[in-house]
This record gives C-alpha cells, structure tokens and sequence, in this order.
C-alpha cells in the first residue's frame, strides 16, 4: 500500500490514467464522491483519457445519461434508487456496439441486515 496524495480529480486522472493504460487496462471507470455538474464539468475536460464511466456521489442525484462518449451514473439517495448502464463492447476495437441507461426506484425494497 502507498501513501496517498490527494489532487484535484483532473489532475489526478490526468497522471494516473496514462500510467494504467500504459499497463494494459482494458476500461477506464472512475468512481467520484462529487455532484453530477462538476462531474459533467469534468468529463468535458478530460475526454482525451477515454474514461468510459465515471459514478456521482454526494449529492445523491439519481442520473443515467451519457455525457460526449462517456457514461454518468448516480444513484440517487440512501438506496431508495439505483442507475444502471449496460454495454455491448467490441473488445478488439473497444467500440461500444450497444449502450442502455436506466434508473429504477428500490423504495420497496426491505432491508437486509447481512447485507
């Protein structure tokens, strides 16, 4: 385990990405405990990095929408919501063949203790 530095999340990615892929990753998906605006804000910023996802966090807004090529997913407040995306991905070529974006309600879910 390294220590951690924190940056802003463009720089961040900006020095970390190219590292990862020069290492052979397959997809890049960044979970970020930010809002959706910010993170829209971001993508448009760091299209360059073909990020293919990245999960808002912290103003629980529930969102499924693709921003550029780049999917955003939120999942709304306290488990009541969930997004989803699945992708139908040519792995030789990384085209994306199918995208399908959706958002559901859990409010009449019961809680599960041994989750």
């Amino acid at each position: 385990m390294r220590e951690l530095d924190f940056l802003n999340y463009e720089l961040a990615l900006g020095e970390t990405l190219p590292a990862l892929e020069a290492e052979g990753i397959d997809i890049n998906l960044v979970i970020a405990h930010v809002c959706q605006a910010p993170l829209e804000q971001l993508i448009n910023r760091t299209k360059d990095l073909n990020i293919a996802l990245f999960g808002a966090g912290h103003c629980n807004e529930l969102v499924a929408k693709q921003v550029k090529d780049t999917v955003l997913l939120g999942g709304g407040f306290h488990f009541t919501a969930f997004a989803s995306a699945t992708s139908l991905i040519n792995l030789s070529t990384s085209e994306v063949r199918s995208l399908s974006l959706n958002t559901r309600s859990n409010t009449q879910s019961v809680h599960n203790q041994s989750v």
